[in-house]
């Protein structure tokens, strides 16, 4: 028997305890509404058409380069967990392993959980804006912890499904970053 299986089981059951907090023990039915209609593809779908809409705009060479590249991230981060690391892990959503979990978003099926693909876009986002902005940094940390909380708050995911979406989110974000930077110094040696 693997000695580690005892502390990965405590583990599992710390990380349901603090689900259950989170999702019902901090229930406030105005934070629900507000994550109904937040909380899904179509409120995702328009952020990311605004992002394409700001990327045209009379924006320099710079914010072009890093919208672009922070749009590349999402996608890319977006594609990395939900085809390949959910397809691994394929851990349970709570509301199928925990019957008093609050669902506060109409999920069409109930796919993986592990790790959270939007809060491994939001990691990604903030990884590639970063280096750039760092006046933007505690909006950016902000937002990154506000898209964990509320994917465990709205009954989705588990915190650790959080934490593994970050960490994941980050890589994909950091390499699109070390790209960015190999692009912008190429085109600048090209001028």
């Amino acid at each position: 028997m693997c000695p580690f299986i005892p502390v990965i089981e405590k583990i599992v059951e710390a990380d349901k305890a603090l689900f259950r907090f989170i999702n019902t023990g901090l229930y406030n039915e105005y934070a629900a509404l507000a994550v109904k209609y937040t909380a899904n593809d179509v409120f995702l779908a328009a952020c990311v058409f605004a992002g394409f809409a700001l990327m045209f705009r009379r924006f320099g060479r710079l914010e072009k380069i890093n919208t672009a590249f922070a749009l590349w991230a999402v996608i890319l981060a977006n594609l990395f967990n939900s085809k390949i690391l959910k397809v691994i892990f394929q851990r349970q959503r709570p509301v199928v392993e925990i019957p008093e979990t609050i669902m506060m978003v109409n999920m069409r099926y109930l796919g993986y959980a592990f790790p959270s693909t939007h809060t491994a876009m939001a990691a990604a986002l903030a990884a590639v804006l970063w280096r750039d902005y760092p006046k933007a940094r505690p909006f950016l940390a902000g937002f990154v912890f506000l898209m964990a909380f509320f994917c465990v708050y709205s009954g989705g995911h588990y915190p650790m499904d959080t934490a593994a979406g970050l960490v994941s989110g980050a890589a994909v974000g950091l390499v699109l970053d070390f790209l960015k930077e190999k692009f912008v110094k190429r085109r600048a040696a090209q001028e």
